[in-house]
């Protein structure tokens, strides 16, 4: 490869004389061998030169050119002079540092060789080359450049390496004699060029001739001034050949440099380039062959080649310098008759094209017509030729053969088939003028070479005599046979719906207009009129099967053949038409719509129903609105109070219906929030509607704690009670649920009714969760008093047996309940026997010795007792061989009704009213458990009419009682819920403790605001109290005055409504 070494500044005109050696480079393992043999044939026999050890790289060292990859190998130079001998010493020596900053940069690597790049002097290049026409400026600057490149190699290609400068050799004056001589005859050569072109000849003529320079492998000698200088051999480096498969496009990119360096040389050393660069694979490819020409401007017969002046005494640029190569072209002009025949011969092979004639075009020779017309400023003629070519083809072929089939039944093909044909040829001719597309094109803002074609087809053909009407119409009529079940040409309906498409170039708005608006306002049409059709016949369930169909069906028919944009407009349309336009009719069918459906628990139904309702706006909304009616008539007759049934089954039956809906929720409803707000919302509607919610939920758990679970593992039995808690979740009166919770849970404790202390310890942690520790506090405080009974038991049995030996005394078992904690009611009145009397006050005795300054009060309505009963039999002796001798195990007014009949055999219901002083209601339950309720536990007989005991029956006990049980456990008889003085003791309860919240939360509220109005602090007060229940607001009115009463709050001076908080 030549390269070029630069002494001193090229810019400093003092600079002393450069010296051009020429430089060679083999692969690394014949670099020694091919090293010695250069030397010996260009270096002189007396010169000896020392070894050269390759050093850092400098600017210097090599060329830039636009970025292009260089590589830096082991380098030997030799002197580039006449082969004469010189003197037996030689010195290498350093040139001065460049006037440039130093790159150290590691040199990056170039791909491995292969094809030749014949390398020459740029003297003999300037000399081959000046045969040409070129302007006077031009010549004036090769003739400046001629002095320093006499004995310089032309420069070297984008992407090669220059070497680092050689040491300078220290050669005779011979040597130095005959280096001046060759610059004077360049210099003489300049000369004379400038003088010919000045007098207006030529090169070729007149008294200079071009000095001759052919190409040989190992020199020719050239005659100069009678005079001759061998020409050093060129050198050849193998370069790749442009790829014919995908790869790097930098890489592409080098080997195309490295192509046209190859050519230009060849053109500057007077070799004929026309075949050689025709016979090329680079510019049969016609990407490559336009790259080639957009990078060098250059064609393939050599028009346009650079200026050898321009590329000859390139030096390396400075650090702060472009790097890239300026190489200036100059197109030849073109006469009005040229470009007439260019045009007439483009026109004809766009004429064969649109005639489906184009297999013997050449579109090599066509695009190089092409791009020489918009290169030499012919690109509106062009543009304009092509234009008119284009409309007469179609308005006066196509046009004409579509407008014949119009009454036919193939228009829809032939229409297909023109457009198909068209396209194909805007495609072919659009590859031809693809340089007039990239220049002229973008330059004057006109539409593309394609995109004019569609236009001129859209003006031309579509909008004319009714085409696009016609098309309209046998569209819609093949899309109407198939919805009715025929069998039309879909392939043909897809390709005129992507003809409208691109006939709109940039938008949508031809098929829009043409085709897709008629075809919605069709389709609503059309299916309008069968959705009155689907209602009259057929159910809610089998019209939503038939919509579904239709849309399905729509769907895929839009898939097919339709633009994707249309799929989503043409469904809506049907779920406007289908479904929003009759869904309240779907949905409140009298025999078929969502009533029918819950009722019957079509869960399937529901869901195709919710799945279509949910495609429209409101169409949910609707559907829960009729659910939420059915709902809400359905709990309200669950929970009516003149039902007939007991706190268990009401309960049971809420939570049956809870169940349903909540299968409904997940099957049908697809877990939709706004479903599951609406079953909660009206299962707390109407459980609030029936006063004893509270206190049945408390029952139905009271029942399932101590028997119901008994039979259940414990996965199963915490699955109940968390059905409960749902329910007790609606529960607005939360309060008033604690209260009898409370007491059923105390009455389990005491009488031992529990399953187990697990379960309800469970019960009271989901009761926690839900409404905080405070709801809970007291419960867990009698679990508290349980764990102490029986270590109590244990030091009164001790106390008995230490201080009371020999007593005949009562056994007796005592549990001490916390005051406060226990919700017991009012303590009844009861004289017991003196036996019990006297046995409950040695506990007493005993408690008050272990606690000092407590007080015990005996309530009767808790307990139980053992007594023991012998039955004689009749009154015949003689009927009786054996008495009965049983255990009774009764509650304690049961025990001192029984102790009555020892004194006397026979009482009425007064009697036992005066002697027991029980009340009168509690009486009549222990009566009828003893007298009137199970056979295996009548141990009294009743003297009276009628279920209900009237003071005057007469009772005594059952002699002819007989049973196979020992112990015999007397039944009390259960009410199914509260009476109503128990009732109304319980609310009055309730309401004090709710005066005790209300007044504690308006305290907590008027502490953190301090100043607060009324109707704000109402809303503040309920919002803290609505986990437990929903205070009346005229209760907390009452409850802010009583506060003011007592000065904790006070009203202020200047405005009534505002409360101040007193500290």
């Amino acid at each position: 490869m030549n390269t070029l070494a630069d002494y001193g500044d090229e810019s400093d005109e003092e600079s002393p004389r450069r010296r051009s050696f020429v430089v060679e480079r083999e692969p690394a393992e014949v670099a020694s061998s091919t090293n010695s043999q250069h030397n010996s044939t260009h270096s002189s026999p007396h010169h000896k030169s020392p070894d050269v050890s390759p050093r850092p790289r400098r600017d210097s060292d090599m060329m830039f050119d636009d970025g292009d990859m260089m590589f830096d190998e082991p380098r030997r130079y030799s002197s580039f002079s006449d082969h004469s001998d010189h003197s037996d010493t030689a010195e290498f020596r350093e040139p001065p540092p460049p006037k440039r900053k130093v790159d150290h940069s590691p040199s990056p690597s170039l791909p491995t060789p292969t094809s030749k790049i014949p390398q020459v002097s740029s003297a003999v290049s300037l000399v081959s080359y000046s045969g040409a026409e070129d302007e006077k400026e031009d010549a004036f600057e090769r003739a400046d450049r001629a002095a320093e490149n006499v004995s310089r190699p032309a420069s070297p290609p984008s992407g090669m390496v220059e070497p680092r400068p050689p040491e300078r050799v220290s050669q005779d004056s011979e040597t130095d004699d005959e280096n001046e001589r060759l610059i004077d005859m360049a210099l003489e050569d300049g000369r004379n060029a400038m003088k010919q072109i000045e007098d207006g000849g030529s090169t070729g003529s007149g008294g200079w001739t071009p000095r001759p320079y052919d190409s040989p492998l190992h020199g020719v000698d050239h005659e100069i001034d009678s005079k001759r200088v061998d020409t050093p051999p060129h050198q050849e480096v193998n370069i790749p050949p442009a790829p014919t498969t995908e790869c790097d496009p930098e890489l592409v990119l080098l080997a195309f440099k490295e192509i046209f360096y190859k050519h230009f040389e060849r053109k500057a050393a007077g070799i004929d380039v026309n075949v050689s660069v025709q016979a090329r694979k680079d510019f049969q490819n016609p990407s490559s062959y336009e790259q080639l020409i957009l990078n060098f401007g250059i064609d393939e017969v050599g028009y346009n080649y650079p200026r050898l002046s321009s590329m000859s005494g390139t030096r390396p640029q400075t650090s702060g310098s472009s790097s890239r190569m300026r190489i200036r072209s100059f197109p030849a002009a073109m006469d009005e008759k040229y470009v007439t025949q260019v045009w007439e011969m483009l026109k004809k092979a766009i004429q064969e094209i649109q005639r489906k004639n184009n297999s013997g075009l050449s579109f090599e020779e066509l695009y190089r017509n092409a791009y020489t017309m918009v290169l030499h400023k012919y690109g509106e003629r062009l543009y304009t030729g092509l234009k008119q070519v284009v409309e007469d083809h179609l308005r006066n072929y196509v046009r004409v053969k579509i407008v014949e089939s119009l009454d036919s039944g193939n228009f829809l093909e032939v229409m297909n088939e023109a457009w198909n044909d068209h396209t194909t040829a805007m495609v072919m001719i659009r590859d031809i003028l693809m340089y007039m597309d990239r220049v002229y094109v973008e330059q004057n803002k006109v539409e593309q070479v394609f995109h004019l074609g569609l236009a001129i087809f859209r003006d031309h053909v579509l909008y004319q005599d009714f085409i696009h009407l016609h098309l309209r119409t046998t569209i819609l009529s093949l899309i109407q046979q198939e919805r009715r079940g025929a069998v039309v040409n879909w392939t043909g309906i897809k390709s005129a719906c992507q003809m409208l498409v691109a006939l709109g170039i940039h938008s949508h708005d031809v098929y829009v207009d043409e085709f897709e608006t008629p075809f919605l306002v069709s389709t609503a049409e059309y299916y309008r009129c069968l959705s009155m059709c689907f209602l009259v016949s057929n159910s809610a369930s089998l019209y939503v099967k038939k919509v579904e169909q239709c849309i399905r069906e729509e769907s895929e028919r839009a898939k097919r053949y339709l633009d994707p944009q249309t799929e989503s407009k043409v469904l809506d349309v049907l779920e406007n038409v289908l479904i929003k336009d009759h869904m309240h009719t779907i949905v409140n069918m009298e025999h078929s719509g969502v009533h029918v459906m819950l009722s019957n628990d079509k869960f399937d139904q529901l869901a195709s129903l919710y799945g279509l309702l949910q495609r429209v706006e409101n169409g949910l909304n609707v559907m829960a609105d009729a659910m939420s009616k059915y709902l809400r008539q359905t709990g309200a007759a669950t929970v009516r109070e003149d039902c007939e049934r007991t706190p268990v089954v009401f309960v049971e039956d809420l939570l049956e219906l809870k169940e349903r809906f909540d299968e409904f929720l997940l099957m049908s409803f697809q877990r939709d929030k706004m479903f599951k707000n609406r079953i909660q919302t009206e299962f707390e509607t109407f459980i609030n509607l029936n006063k004893n919610s509270p206190e049945y939920l408390s029952l139905y758990m009271d029942e399932k704690l101590r028997k119901g679970l008994k039979s259940e593992n414990d996965e199963n039995a915490e699955k109940l009670l968390d059905k409960s808690m749902v329910l007790f979740r609606f529960l607005q009166e939360k309060d008033v649920f604690e209260k009898y919770y409370k007491q059923h849970m105390a009455k389990r404790l005491l009488l031992d009714k529990s399953i187990s202390d697990d379960m309800e310890r469970m019960m009271i942690s989901k009761l926690k969760t839900e409404c905080g520790c405070h709801f809970t506090l007291k419960l867990e405080n009698m679990f508290r008093d349980k764990e102490l009974w029986a270590t109590q038991a244990t030091d009164f049995k001790e106390y008995r047996e230490n201080f009371l030996r020999g007593g005949n005394l009562m056994e007796i078992s005592v549990r001490v309940l916390t005051a406060g904690i226990w919700p017991t009611q009012s303590v009844p009145v009861c004289i017991l026997p003196s036996a019990c009397e006297h046995a409950f006050n040695v506990f007493t005795n005993f408690y008050i010795s272990k606690h000092n300054g407590r007080k015990l009060t005996l309530n009767t309505m808790l307990g139980t007792a053992d007594v023991k009963a012998v039955f004689y039999g009749g009154t015949a002796a003689a009927a009786r061989k054996k008495e009965e001798n049983k255990i009774l195990m009764v509650n304690t007014h049961q025990m001192v009704i029984l102790m009555c009949f020892n004194s006397q055999p026979r009482l009425t219901f007064q009697a036992l009213l005066e002697q027991t002083s029980i009340a009168e209601r509690e009486l009549k339950r222990n009566l009828q458990s003893l007298a009137m309720g199970k056979p295996t536990q009548r141990v009294l007989c009743r003297k009276g009419k009628g279920k209900d005991i009237d003071a005057t029956d007469e009772f005594s006990v059952n002699d002819n009682f007989q049973s196979k049980l020992t112990r015999i456990k007397v039944q009390l008889v259960t009410f199914k819920g509260e009476t109503e003085p128990e009732k109304k003791e319980t609310r009055s309860k309730v309401e004090d403790d709710r005066k005790h919240e209300i007044e504690a939360a308006i305290v907590r509220v008027m502490k953190s605001r301090k100043v607060l109005d009324h109707n704000n602090l109402i809303t503040e007060v309920t919002q803290q109290l609505r986990h437990r229940f929903l205070p009346n607001p005229i209760l907390i009115k009452k409850r802010i005055e009583s506060l003011i009463e007592r000065e904790y709050l006070a009203r202020d001076t200047q405005d009534l409504k505002l409360y101040n908080y007193v500290a």
